[in-house]
């Protein structure tokens, strides 16, 4: 019997791997010295050792909420390298992977500034380079998980709230309890926005049984303070504080700035609905503040809504009339609200003639909070 077997050469890495902790000392140290010269150079150098690129991945993924500027930046140009570099990048599939990682992370910093076309545009590209992968299931399904978020952000709540649980079944069925979680979590949270306080309850307390809050403490933290939200719009204020207490401890140890941003914005309402209008301008300025710090600027230009909401009712028009003429150019900018919308013109009219309508200011407030 003729032989007709041929022994292939397996491809050889281009230098021995590095261990996991030597990758991310590299890592943190390439990201760290990123704005410094000869940055070009020294990424095209980190296309050599997929273990380093592998590592400084992961580290932009844990600072896309604290750093999502800095993120997007270096994850653009990481994408942009790898797209049009000539050597080879791994052994297998090595650079078809890091293609949609990088992408999938430009495309989740762009949703976390309300970027959302060129989040939709980074979706797609993570999606095309994950198909060519070996194993793209787990892959794919974080990037439907990212798509599921953006149609949260605009207001598609049933759509999410029916999708959610099928991908939080692909994900428990993956084991990616993480993921299977932050499932359960956008449900709950699809459900709070269309009114369903008593199902989203429900769903954000089993977010908190889980006992993941080692893993995602900071998405524990989210649950506790999304209840909290919850109970003060229901005017149970003692649960609304009390959630809010026990939020505060995960969101600390996570580091989560944007969630802290959140609770504040939350204890801010809940001051308001009790009557304490210093207190809540006190604390939804904080708020404002905070999310300035981070650049999210749809949040800074919302909260600025609501705290001008929040002033006129305390006597202090003139102040309500500047926080409206803060906020009402990113609303436009960043088409928060559909094109011609009536109480954007009408309150513009009104602050112009010193004269600022509550109806319109309640009403722009209303439009945004459906879809914050």
């Amino acid at each position: 019997m003729p032989e007709t077997a041929k022994i292939l050469q397996f491809p050889s890495r281009p230098a021995p791997a590095l261990g996991a902790l030597d990758a991310l000392r590299s890592a943190t140290a390439y990201f760290d010295s990123r704005s410094q010269d000869g940055a070009d150079e020294r990424r095209s150098r980190l296309l050599e050792t997929p273990e380093v690129l592998l590592s400084l991945c992961a580290l932009l993924r844990e600072r896309v909420e604290s750093a999502a500027s800095d993120v997007l930046g270096e994850a653009s140009d990481l994408y942009r390298a790898i797209s049009t570099t000539t050597r080879r990048l791994g052994v297998f599939d090595e650079r078809d992977y890091f293609l949609g990682e990088t992408a999938i992370l430009a495309g989740t910093a762009s949703r976390f500034f309300g970027q959302r076309a060129e989040a939709e545009i980074w979706f797609d590209r993570a999606e095309a380079n994950f198909r060519h992968t070996v194993n793209p299931t787990p892959l794919l399904a974080m990037v439907s998980y990212q798509r599921l978020a953006l149609r949260c952000e605009i207001g598609q709540y049933r759509e999410v709230a029916e999708l959610a649980p099928m991908l939080a079944t692909s994900f428990r069925r993956l084991n990616m309890p993480r993921e299977h979680a932050k499932c359960i979590y956008l449900e709950a949270i699809a459900l709070k926005q269309a009114g369903s306080h008593e199902s989203a309850i429900e769903k954000f307390e089993a977010v908190i049984g889980m006992g993941i809050s080692d893993l995602e403490p900071g998405l524990v933290g989210s649950a506790f303070v999304s209840l909290a939200d919850i109970h003060a719009a229901d005017g149970k204020h003692e649960r609304a504080s009390a959630a809010c207490s026990q939020g505060l401890g995960f969101l600390a140890k996570a580091k989560r700035p944007a969630a802290m941003a959140y609770l504040k914005s939350v204890l801010g309402e809940s001051l308001r609905r009790q009557g304490d209008k210093a207190g809540s301008i006190e604390v939804y300025g904080s708020a404002i503040a905070e999310y300035q710090a981070l650049g999210m600027s749809t949040w800074v230009a919302y909260n600025r809504v609501v705290l001008a909401q929040v002033l006129l009712e305390n006597g202090n028009s003139r102040e309500a009339e500047w926080q409206i003429l803060a906020a009402l150019p990113t609303i436009e900018e960043a088409r928060m609200v559909p094109e011609g919308f009536a109480a954007v013109a009408l309150l513009r009219e009104s602050v112009r003639q010193r004269k600022t309508n509550p109806q319109a200011l309640s009403e722009l407030r209303q439009h945004l909070q459906a879809r914050s």
